[in-house]
């Protein structure tokens, strides 16, 4: 097991078992074909997908870490929707993700993509078209520069590498403007007419959904991607 791979490891340790799914989730679900097949990209423990599960979907949970993995599918398990569920482990930085061609009906991803300098997450959001069906659709959210607070809360805990690029103890943060994402997206090789970025202000849902700042809402960038 790497550092990093601990690293999310400790950190999942730490969210409740009672956290509850986030708002995005419920609000982006409602856009789901029904019974779609959903890979949730980076979900850690498996709050969204499980939110998924409940409302008919089949998930695909890939995130670095075993642990918070486990943790998901003991709870699908629980719930009595064990098949509903598939967990696969991955490091993101290799750019790379272990499915098949036309593999899902939707990608999803909170808070996840943004760990990546654009290198990297060219050739993920490549990949996430790669996998997405003919009429598939991503959901994909990144913390945006546009968010004030949390970028003087970033400023007290990282040093900035170059412009929307800062390390935290050795781990990338990217903070890439709505413009840097559409060139991004570009070199990706998407067309463009696939794909579009806007600001979103995401709400927190329960006490247990919470970020650094300390706030109850945030700035994100979320890209749309329909294939």
């Amino acid at each position: 097991m790497n550092d990093l791979q601990s690293f999310w490891n400790e950190n999942s340790a730490r969210i409740p078992g009672d956290k509850g799914h986030s708002l995005y989730a419920a609000e982006t679900e409602q856009r789901f074909p029904r019974t779609s097949v959903v890979v949730d990209l980076g979900g850690g423990t498996g709050t969204d997908s499980l939110y998924f599960i409940d409302q008919g979907h089949s998930v695909i949970l890939v995130d670095i870490a075993d642990e918070p993995l486990a943790r998901a599918k003991e709870q699908a398990q629980k719930r009595g929707l064990g098949d509903k569920l598939q967990t696969l482990q991955c490091d993101f930085s290799s750019g790379t993700l272990p499915l098949e061609n036309e593999a899902c009906d939707i990608v999803y991803s909170r808070l996840a993509l943004h760990y990546f300098e654009s290198p990297t997450l060219t050739k993920l959001l490549a990949e996430i078209y790669r996998i997405l069906r003919p009429n598939g659709q991503a959901y994909l959210t990144l913390k945006s520069p546009d968010d004030t607070v949390e970028m003087e809360f970033l400023a007290t805990t990282a040093t900035q590498k170059e412009a929307g690029v800062f390390e935290e103890k050795g781990r990338i943060k990217t903070r890439y403007s709505t413009a840097r994402l559409q060139q991004i997206l570009s070199d990706a090789g998407l067309p463009t007419d696939a794909y579009s970025v806007t600001s979103y202000t995401e709400k927190l849902g329960n006490a247990n959904d919470i970020v650094k700042s300390g706030k109850s809402e945030f700035i994100v960038n979320e890209i749309s991607i329909r294939k």
